[in-house]
């Protein structure tokens, strides 16, 4: 959601008057409101981000939880409260991140690295099914019962065999 700020102008909304302002105008703080913003708050949260993974060291609960709540936290100020872009502020956030990845522990970047790996495949199986769901709205009830409930199983089966391959073949050796 956008707030009131970003609302279109009344003349483009289709409420029969026309408009008499200043169209540059109008883009220029739109453009301002939504790309400088979300770019500066994702910078903005990025240093705060590096800052507080200062004061911790090999400790892989605190820092991915530091990361990804910060993260979160980019988000959603920046969408709700100042009705900037969220995506531009955390992908801002993520390649400031990247830039100074030597804040955070050697050890704890492979564990994050492994845990961001898992999240996609959780992701992914979750868009899949929710596809395959959506494609099952024109079938009968019945049939959309057992349809569902064996794509399901194929699904979970076959992402927990690519998910326990990848995962073994991948993992570094512990001496």
């Amino acid at each position: 959601g956008y707030d009131y700020a970003t609302l279109a102008p009344d003349w483009m909304r289709g409420t029969g008057e026309r408009y008499s302002g200043d169209v540059g105008s109008e883009l220029l703080r739109i453009i301002a409101q939504m790309l400088v913003l979300g770019v500066l708050l994702g910078w903005a949260f990025g240093w705060m981000t590096k800052f507080l993974l200062g004061f911790v060291y090999n400790s892989r609960y605190v820092e991915v939880a530091a990361i990804i709540g910060m993260s979160y936290l980019a988000f959603w100020l920046a969408e709700l409260i100042m009705g900037s872009s969220a995506v531009l502020a955390v992908v801002v956030m993520g390649l400031y991140m990247n830039l100074h990845k030597s804040a955070i522990s050697p050890k704890v970047l492979l564990f994050l690295h492994e845990f961001y790996e898992m999240i996609a495949y959780a992701l992914n199986t979750l868009i899949f099914a929710i596809a395959g769901a959506k494609r099952l709205e024109d079938a009968p009830k019945r049939a959309k019962v057992y349809a569902f409930a064996i794509a399901l199983w194929l699904q979970r089966h076959n992402r927990g065999v690519a998910v326990g391959a990848h995962s073994n073949v991948h993992r570094p050796c512990q001496a």
